[in-house]
């Protein structure tokens, strides 16, 4: 489910029609929404939104789904300025031009034609403006602010990346005197002639859209130099160019989260943890890097917030720690490695574990043979002669039960390598139903959960 408040009372009727759901400690938040919010509160740092109405109804001769801007129902602006950071931030005629002509023509799809959750959308812009406001405070208690100049330097800069794009997609002649000044300089390579346009309801498109802009520069600067084509609106200064290389750096550390979202498997649960704690790492160096400009260091703050504001989500959430511990090549040590997990963190995954345990799967029927096993990957024992002599440790080692989560938690993590040579960690698993039922059972019920809802995913490919 996604981190609205009405999925907070369907997880709690749920488990009232549903004994075995246990409701909000079982609810898994979608991962896609929350990038999607931290690309949001980024991003909020470098372009303006307007406040709006709700679009009027739209006329009986008019459909939904007309291509026409001409005929497509248009939001109405209420005002054309910006609070952000306490202050206000009056749009210039072309700013709010570019802003209009962002918004999606079919207002009630996004770029994929799924249906806009209006309710979502709500929240999104409440938590994205806490969390934005939040940061500049902080970050102001600890010496790091902002000028009204830098702030405005920094919300122009989506508008013009952004707003130029769309009008060379739109203008074929525009778009050959791109191509031709592009092949001049010998930038074309891999047939990449083309700055990538602004999808508003796809985060990756924002990124991909900066990054072709910088990759593009120099030509760029030739084309809005052009009087005759009056495209000079569109030219970034020299501190917003400045301003987009620091941010196309920090962009990067999204990359393998927009290659995970762009791939057909969904990712799974538990691998959703792991992938924050990364991103969170990356942000906070950012954060405390003195050398970058104040508005990178206060995004990259804005970010941690929103990381900070899911895993308040996910505390009373038995899910993503089981799904951690039952993870092979990670089990409790994972929580060891990452600094921001402390000791008690640690044992309150090994009790969250061992509940669930002996709540759900240690009182399931297991076979009478084949379950001791001095080997914890279950290799069985080489026959011996019954004449031979004991091992010296014979009597110094007594079996254990290999079906056991004591066993499985208190035994070392296996090499990555040795899961991804089974074929990953379900497969790793499957594999293991006849010697260790019960704890196969209990990996496969939260490894195969997913982490994020897969009707919306493809609104962040």
């Amino acid at each position: 489910m996604d981190n609205a408040t009405s999925c907070d009372v369907l997880a709690n009727e749920l488990a009232i029609l549903i004994p075995e759901f246990r409701g909000n400690a079982s609810r898994t938040r979608c991962f896609a929404h929350t990038v999607n919010l931290i690309a949001k509160a980024l991003i909020s740092f470098f372009l303006c939104q307007p406040k709006r109405k709700k679009a009027g109804k739209v006329s009986e001769h008019v459909t939904r789904h007309s291509k026409s801007p001409q005929s497509a129902p248009q939001p109405e602006v209420e005002e054309a300025a910006v609070e952000l950071g306490g202050g206000n931030y009056d749009l210039t005629p072309f700013e709010q031009e570019m802003l209009d002509g962002e918004q999606p023509l079919e207002s009630d799809k996004d770029g994929d034609g799924v249906e806009i959750d209006e309710a979502k959308e709500v929240y999104d812009r409440e938590v994205v403006t806490s969390v934005h406001i939040r940061a500049i405070e902080g970050m102001k208690n600890v010496g790091v602010s902002i000028t009204p100049d830098e702030e405005k330097t920094a919300l122009g800069l989506f508008p013009k990346v952004a707003g130029l794009a769309r009008r060379l997609h739109g203008n074929p002649s525009l778009q050959a005197e791109f191509e031709q000044i592009v092949n001049s300089l010998g930038l074309g390579g891999s047939d990449k002639t083309h700055l990538e346009r602004r999808v508003p309801t796809r985060w990756n498109s924002d990124f991909a859209c900066l990054k072709a802009h910088f990759y593009f520069k120099d030509a760029i600067q030739i084309l809005t130099q052009q009087e005759e084509l009056e495209l000079e609106a569109y030219a970034l200064t020299q501190s917003q160019w400045r301003l987009a290389e620091h941010l196309v750096s920090l962009l990067e550390l999204f990359d393998d989260l927009i290659l995970r979202f762009s791939q057909a498997e969904v990712p799974m649960v538990y691998e959703v943890i792991p992938m924050l704690e990364q991103l969170k790492r990356s942000m906070a160096r950012v954060r405390d890097a003195a050398q970058e400009p104040s508005i990178i260091r206060i995004a990259a703050e804005a970010v941690l917030l929103m990381i900070g504001e899911y895993y308040a989500l996910t505390d009373g959430n038995e899910v993503y720690r089981i799904a951690i511990a039952m993870c092979p090549e990670k089990k409790l040590a994972w929580f060891d490695k990452n600094p921001d997990w402390r000791l008690e963190d640690r044992a309150e995954a090994r009790r969250i574990v061992q509940t669930r345990w002996e709540e759900s799967y240690s009182s399931i029927p297991q076979p009478t043979v084949g379950l001791t096993c001095r080997d914890e990957d279950g290799q069985p024992k080489q026959k011996r002669s019954k004449w031979a002599l004991p091992e010296d440790d014979d009597d110094e080692r007594p079996s254990v039960v290999l079906d056991s989560i004591e066993t499985y938690l208190d035994s070392p993590p296996i090499k990555k390598s040795e899961v991804k040579a089974a074929g990953g960690v379900l497969k790793y698993w499957e594999n293991r139903r006849a010697t260790r039922p019960r704890l196969a059972r209990m990996a496969l019920d939260f490894l195969s959960a997913p982490g994020l809802i897969v009707l919306r995913y493809c609104s962040f490919r």
